[in-house]
């Protein structure tokens, strides 16, 4: 206890003095404060105890503070790029703390100080770099003839100078080349040949072995936590947009984002090695082979390292600005061949279907669950967004049903929790876009041998689960979200003419379903769900249609409602007012050409009509009176 309480009191006593006010309480930029300072945490642990509102008050009391320690963190860090025999611990500490600076650097991107300091260069830098000066000693040790944006060096004073290149851009220059500082971040390779020297992608920097490298890369914890902690400074560079007001949105991408767009500029090094690294470090992991009740004891580095690579490879394919080159998405664009398709198919494949498992798993609290199911999700979506060769891999192949359990999982695990609902709507869209493809439409007729964790317990095919939850979540979200409740219904009369043979259970769930659709009380309380009752329509009209013999329970069921098709086709809707169309369903790719469905309704007299010549048909297909008894 007397250390520990030893301990706070030279923290709070070094940010004290860091944060004091007045003429006494700035501190020269030679003091050796500065190194002392970075020297004074051990762990990430003193440093993420640092509260925000003690760095918000240093920038606010003490700029000129604030602005020495952000300078001294980045030289530090340029320190131990070009002469890597300096501890790393002192490396790792600059990377946290200007970690928690950049935080308030970001919240105040508006400060004219802030950008005076990351992306000006005064006459005083200027004159320092254009001078013809013989380096000292203390210059030779920091320079290194690898490229650099900038001749960094130290002055005498000990005072850091970064050239003619402003600070912002030395900053997320040398981020990048740690991310692959041998000894560091990666193993020592050994000499490069001259084909390799030739290649545009130096693949002795990768990570991982998988996307663009076989043989397998040597790792170890420090190099794990190195990884990790350089993502998260470079996620926050990134996140500029999160810290700008929903007001100022626009503002904020009419004026360029300096921190990313140089991420994305031909500036930047190590972009391909960057890419690969972070994509086959996320498909490399396996998070189901831990003992179980593991992480309670041991913390998981790779997973936070895979956590972080995941959110950071979505962070750069999501990325847009108008008129600037995308060079991540065409990477993942131009992947072509079958076996990269293969592995990146099984790594996402894996990654989905953990918490799938482990919510089946006999020992539930003491399975390891990947906490990113979301991201997972979202990599998915710019997969098939952006790559189309893994797009023919994946849903035009035999294997586009692997998909279907942990998708249907995530709907039906994210409608019940409002916190996962942003699950909901990524599993509806993923399933939207494969809906569009005649190979899903009929994988869905293979019997389903997986269990879905808390969705219907049936012994059927994937239809008949894949119908059974999304009956359930049109319930749940049918008076919350029309443009949700729109593309589900969507999603059932894409697949709709395929499938030969629906189970009772969902046949008769989805007739009923079309009951509480039609009931004046849900009809007539928006406008547009009558728009509802013309999907559902479209539905059955397909699988009666092309699938009239095997969907004897669907028939069954319409027959039994006849009644219900019979009032709705009686409805008077003259006086009923015109309902606007509905905001346009995302774009379905459709490589092979499906049955022609019954057009939609587009009125709700249509949909009157329609139910009418339904139910006529079915009861003169099926040989039964009008009433279904």
């Amino acid at each position: 206890m007397g250390a520990a309480g030893s301990k706070k009191a030279v923290y709070d006593t070094a940010l004290a003095k860091l944060t004091a006010t007045g003429p006494e309480g700035q501190i020269p930029e030679d003091s050796p404060f500065w190194t002392e300072f970075v020297q004074l945490f051990p762990t990430l642990a003193e440093i993420s105890a640092i509260p925000t509102d003690v760095v918000r008050l240093l920038k606010q009391n003490n700029p000129s503070n604030f602005a020495t320690l952000t300078k001294k963190l980045v030289f530090f860090m340029i320190q131990f790029q070009r002469k890597p025999s300096i501890d790393p611990k002192v490396a790792l500490n600059c990377i946290r703390l200007l970690t928690r600076v950049m935080n308030v650097v970001l919240e105040n991107s508006n400060d004219d100080s802030l950008a005076h300091l990351f992306w000006n260069v005064s006459a005083e830098q200027a004159h320092v770099a254009s001078a013809p000066s013989a380096p000292s000693d203390e210059e030779e040790s920091t320079m290194s003839p690898a490229s650099g944006p900038s001749p960094t060096s130290v002055a005498a004073s000990g005072v850091p100078q970064f050239g003619v290149q402003p600070l912002g851009e030395v900053m997320m220059h040398t981020l990048m080349e740690l991310l692959f500082l041998p000894g560091f971040t990666i193993a020592q390779p050994p000499k490069p040949t001259t084909e390799e020297l030739a290649a545009s992608i130096n693949k002795r920097l990768i990570w991982e072995a998988g996307v663009g490298l076989l043989t397998s890369r040597p790792s170890a914890a420090p190099m794990d936590i190195a990884r990790t902690e350089l993502l998260r400074l470079l996620l926050v560079c990134l996140s500029a947009v999160l810290y700008v007001p929903p007001n100022s949105v626009a503002q904020f991408r009419a004026a360029p984002d300096r921190f990313s767009a140089y991420v994305f500029s031909a500036e930047c090094p190590h972009k391909e090695e960057l890419f690969l690294s972070l994509l086959n470090t996320v498909l490399a992991y396996e998070p189901n082979w831990k003992i179980p009740f593991s992480t309670f004891v041991f913390s998981d580095l790779r997973g936070d390292l895979v956590a972080m690579c995941l959110k950071v490879l979505v962070v750069l394919l999501d990325y847009k600005k108008p008129g600037q080159r995308q060079p991540y998405r065409q990477l993942l664009g131009q992947m072509r061949l079958v076996e990269d398709h293969k592995l990146i198919f099984d790594g996402i494949v894996r990654l989905l279907n953990n918490p799938m498992t482990t919510a089946g798993a006999y020992l539930r609290a003491g399975a390891h669950v990947f906490p990113c199911e979301q991201e997972v999700l979202v990599l998915l979506w710019k997969l098939l967004e952006s790559a189309p060769g893994f797009v023919g891999y994946a849903v035009e192949g035999p294997r586009v049903i692997e998909l279907v359990p942990p998708l249907l999982f995530y709907l039906n695990k994210g409608k019940s929790e409002t916190s996962q609902h942003g699950l909901v709507h990524l599993g509806t869209y993923i399933l939207l876009f494969m809906s569009g493809f005649r190979y899903f439409g009929v994988a869905l007729n293979l019997p389903c041998p997986v269990r879905i964790p808390g969705g219907p317990v049936l012994d059927g095919t994937y239809a008949d689960h894949f119908f059974m939850v999304i009956h359930d979540v049109l319930l749940k979200f049918a008076r919350k979200s029309i443009a949700l409740t729109t593309t589900l219904l969507t999603i059932l009369a894409n697949v709709s003419p395929y499938i030969k043979s629906l189970g009772k259970v969902p046949a008769s769930s989805l007739v009923n379903l079309f009951d509480v659709f039609a009931k004046p009380r849900f009809l007539y309380a928006v406008e547009s769900h009558y728009q509802f009752l013309g999907y559902l329509i479209e539905v059955f009209n397909n699988m009666v249609q092309y699938q009239y013999e095997g969907n004897a329970h669907l028939v069954y069921n319409l027959l039994l409602k006849a009644k219900t098709f019979e009032r709705l086709a009686s409805t008077v809707v003259d006086d009923l007012p015109t309902v606007p169309t509905m905001p346009a369903a995302p774009a379905i790719i459709v490589t092979q050409a499906a049955p022609q469905a019954a057009p939609q309704a587009a009125t709700a007299a249509g949909v009157a009509a329609s139910a009418a010549k339904l139910i006529a048909a079915t009861s003169a297909a099926a040989g039964a009176p009008r009433d279904g008894h």
